[in-house]
């Protein structure tokens, strides 16, 4: 899927897209540290604290994911970090699958998506399903390709 490539063997284009995922990235970690937890994300930490099969409403990534993130980094920005890399693999993940001819229209584009701005920095169950749609949709297109 994201298979990582020799950093000399990528192209001006690409290089301007790890660029630019890469600030996104640093933003969205400077903002997801200063920023207080949101009602959900504070529910979801609590449901990563104490695992059950009793949560029937919530998906079964959140609480993993929330509860590696908050182990690697015990604050705000833990509860946040795997839902802010999910987000950063989706958008190379939507690059891989572009034609990949104008880097500058794409970074334009995905910065003007009122979603990419606000699920950037919340742990909502919208990234796993961006990611895992994008996922899916990347490997879908390799295997028609063949």
């Amino acid at each position: 899927m994201l298979y990582c490539v020799p950093v000399n063997a990528l192209t001006s284009e690409d290089k301007l897209i790890y660029i630019a995922l890469v600030v996104l990235l640093c933003i969205n970690m400077v903002q997801g540290h200063f920023t207080g937890l949101a009602h959900d994300e504070a529910y979801y930490w609590v449901y990563s604290k104490y695992p059950a099969w009793g949560y029937f409403d919530h998906p079964p990534l959140t609480a993993p994911a929330v509860g590696a993130g908050y182990r690697l980094i015990p604050d705000e920005l833990g509860v946040r970090l795997v839902f802010l890399v999910m987000l950063a693999a989706s958008l190379l993940g939507m690059w891989r699958m572009t034609s990949r001819k104008d880097p500058k229209l794409f970074i334009v584009l995905v910065s003007s998506f009122a979603l990419f701005q606000v699920v950037a920095i919340l742990a909502t169950t919208d990234t796993p399903l961006l990611f895992f749609a994008t996922m899916f949709f990347l490997v879908m297109k390799r295997f028609l390709v063949r």
